[in-house]
């Protein structure tokens, strides 16, 4: 508040008593709803960035932590604490009955996409975006927990779609979450739950699509950081049992490469989340074999960081410990001596003789193929688990339901961390795209229709990320294409990438060298901000090519589950080997101990061929596409997902990083063009037969004829909503070419006037 008037400067103390000056010449008049926060953003009498700001700064304080902008916009503040009856039972039946008086939810959203659904015919989609640690995780949950609830409370120990699909949730976050920095709970991959009713509205069944799990994570973790829950769950939550045969020691987090960086999460029993997960499975119709198939494969995994090797007195690489290899392989059902063999050589087929030799590996990279296998293997298993999630949910289902579809989109949020590589420039250009599909619909096209349809408004300028895809994309120089042709190249390096990539925007804005003295770096200032990337492993990650004898040897297992990912095509990478057995012709070289050039790294056996394979990033753009074309084909809703601060502080609201956010996510340009625009538009025939019951006796259709539908509907709402001239907003109703146009606020209106009449 305002405290004094001093020297031509307004002395302002915030709410947590600091004290700063703000010149009177830069002071602007505020209506009384701005300081207040109010529940819709449209509402608001000022529509400025301090305005939209202190309205949802005021009511997180309060602890609402919703806000919306009309019907399909909802700006959710994560409060990093638990909020009683948030998401209760009887929360849940206030928005199913539409109490009055309650405000902007979550419920709300996923309600009004189904009664749409019922209504309209329309498939649904909501679309959850925000940057990492904003609660996106957490909203799709409680969506779905609505949606699974619609039509009566489910309970998990039925047999119903419902519950499975709620028991989903348990499974999914224990193989695909993980604590970060900013998040406990953080998706590692994206994910696009298509949910179908149906004709009476209930859940019918639902299919889950997964999109680029983070493989990295899986050997290597920043401080403060955790590997993938299910490690933990593990180490904490099996019983002696189960411990004896799944681990070669000791069992805790902490005996573990992959899990020692930090082993516990403040509030959360990792044991008591293992059993949950565990009966969620049995639930979800998994045998008792297919569970302890899933827990060996992640023993293997765990194991694996914890192999060490050694060079002898011939320089030949051992294993440190013949008997974690010989847990791993039991895990596996793989007999030792060929993982053994797969761990320390590397087998080529000479050209001249065609008979396969054993080069011996170096110590670094027998390291290397280690990790190859653990993140491969687990990366497969992972596609396993959605694949089983999927037929437990009749996901073959899905397509017979038609148009009455809801798809919920939760897919990783924007980041920025100390050390950015490969994986996170492929987040955020999902991000890129999300914000463009975003812009697309709510303000591009909303603009490009009532310039079409003769609609009397005023333009509104908006800030677009055309630029910046067309810089990522765009081939022949976009930053991906030049990525993908330099994997094309047998002598390429990582270097020799970036500095074609320097080359390529040695004048852009978008793509930059980041400082004088970075030497493996390039920047992106993406619409979120700049992000930072070291260029170093861009290649390899982008091949992402396993060497044919790790394919060979797991396609070979005995154990059920690994022996269908590694050779059921449905789980193959396309840039994979072909799983084909063991060559029985060998002889082994005592010449060199290999090398880790890129050239044979990326080559292996059959180097002209893997050139030629589809690469991460184009599989991952190519999939990206598919899913905006999908999202496009619906009627889309937002929930724009918010952190307060990057300390997880629930009492604190840091307005600058806030306000960052809002711009980057659009919302002032949404909220004027929401404002000022028409959200509602039926064709004059649609329009007037849904409100035809509030028609005036003399307004009849004449029959043996086509009436004038665009005649009647004009005389229905001249006569219902007469024109305010007063308006500040303009008329709450126009009538375009093809197409009636209301505001928010009249449809509201006049559909309660139906309901009375």
């Amino acid at each position: 508040k305002i405290s004094e008037l001093a020297e031509g400067n307004f002395v302002v103390m915030d709410e947590w008593g600091g004290k700063f000056e703000i010149p009177e010449k830069d002071a602007m008049p505020v209506h009384e709803s701005c300081l207040q926060g109010v529940d819709d953003l449209l509402t608001l009498g000022d529509f400025n960035e301090g305005a939209l700001l202190h309205s949802i700064r005021t009511r997180f304080s309060k602890g609402q932590i919703y806000t919306s902008i009309g019907a399909p916009i909802l700006v959710s503040v994560n409060p990093y604490q638990l909020i009683p009856d948030l998401y209760s039972s009887l929360t849940e039946r206030k928005y199913k009955n539409k109490h009055s008086g309650i405000g902007p939810h979550l419920f709300a959203v996923a309600d009004a996409a189904y009664q749409n659904m019922l209504t309209d015919g329309h498939a649904q989609s909501i679309i959850i975006t925000g940057e990492s640690g904003a609660g996106k995780t957490e909203a799709t949950k409680r969506m779905l927990q609505y949606l699974a609830h619609i039509q009566g409370q489910s309970s998990l120990k039925d047999d119903s779609a419902e519950a499975q699909v709620l028991r989903s949730n348990p499974v999914l976050e224990a193989f695909g979450n993980a604590k970060t920095v900013r998040n406990d709970n953080s998706s590692r991959f994206g994910k696009f739950i298509d949910i179908s009713f149906d004709g009476t509205g209930k859940l019918h069944s639902a299919s889950i699509a997964n999109y680029l799990l983070e493989k990295s994570r899986l050997s290597y973790q920043q401080d403060e950081e955790r590997n993938y829950h299910i490690f933990y769950q593990l180490c904490s939550g099996a019983d002696p049992a189960l411990r004896r045969r799944l681990f070669a020691a000791e069992s805790h987090a902490a005996a573990f490469d992959f899990t020692v960086v930090c082993t516990t999460i403040d509030g959360e029993d990792d044991g008591a989340s293992f059993r949950e997960m565990l009966e969620c499975a049995q639930g979800l119709g998994w045998s008792a074999e297919e569970i302890s198939g899933v827990l060996e494969l992640v023993s293997a995994v765990l194991h694996f960081g914890n192999m060490q090797f050694e060079t002898d007195e011939e320089g030949e690489v051992k294993i440190a410990d013949p008997q974690l290899a010989q847990h791993i392989a039991t895990m596996l059902q793989v007999p030792l001596e060929q993982l053994v063999a797969v761990l320390r050589f590397k087998t080529l087929v000479d050209p001249v003789s065609k008979m396969t030799i054993d080069m011996p590996q170096r110590q670094e990279d027998a390291l290397l193929t280690r990790d190859a296998m653990a993140k491969e293997l687990y990366v497969r298993l992972f596609d396993w688990v959605v694949e089983r999630v999927n037929q437990s949910m009749k996901a073959e289902a899905v397509a017979q339901a038609g148009a009455r579809r809801i798809g919920l989109l939760d897919i990783y949020g924007f980041e920025v961390f100390d050390h950015n590589t490969f994986e996170q420039l492929c987040i955020n250009f999902a991000n890129e795209k999300l914000q463009h599909h975003f812009n697309e619909h709510m303000l591009k096209n909303e603009q490009r229709v009532y310039s079409e349809e003769g609609i009397s408004w005023s333009h509104i300028a908006f800030t677009n990320n055309d630029a910046i895809i067309e810089a990522l994309e765009a081939p022949p120089l976009g930053l991906f294409s030049t990525l993908d042709s330099e994997c094309l190249m047998p002598k390429a390096t990582n270097e020799s990438f970036l500095r074609k990539v320097l080359t390529s925007f040695k004048d852009s804005s978008i793509i930059y060298k980041p400082g004088k003295m970075a030497s493996t770096d390039f920047a992106v200032s993406h619409y979120a901000g700049e992000v930072v990337y070291d260029a170093m492993t861009f290649l390899e990650k982008n091949m992402d090519k396993l060497h044919p004898d790790i394919i060979r040897l797991m396609a070979g297992s005995q154990q059920h589950i690994a022996t269908t990912v590694f050779n059921d095509p449905k789980f193959a990478s396309k840039r994979d080997g072909s799983a084909t057995a063991m060559p029985k012709s060998r002889r082994r070289s005592s010449a060199g101990r290999g090398s880790t050039s890129l050239d044979n790294s990326r080559r292996g056996t059959d180097g002209a061929k893997s050139a030629s394979r589809t690469t991460v990033s184009s599989a991952f753009r190519s999939q990206l596409a598919g899913l905006v074309t999908h999202l496009s084909a619906t009627d889309p809703r937002y929930v724009r997902c918010m952190k307060p601060n990057d300390c997880k502080d629930p009492q604190k609201f840091d307005s600058l990083d806030v306000l960052r956010q809002l711009r980057c996510a659009g919302m002032l340009a949404a909220i004027r063009i929401r404002a000022s625009g028409y959200s509602v538009r039926r064709t004059p025939k649609e329009f007037y037969k849904r409100y035809r019951a509030l028609a005036p006796g003399d307004v009849k259709t004449s029959s043996g004829f086509e009436p004038n539908w665009t005649q009647l509907c004009k005389q229905l709402l001249q006569r219902i909503a007469p024109i305010d001239d007063k308006d500040p907003l303009g008329p709450a109703w126009q009538i375009g070419r093809t197409q009636v146009f209301l505001r928010e606020s009249l449809q509201r209106r006049i559909d309660g006037m139906v309901l009375e009449a």
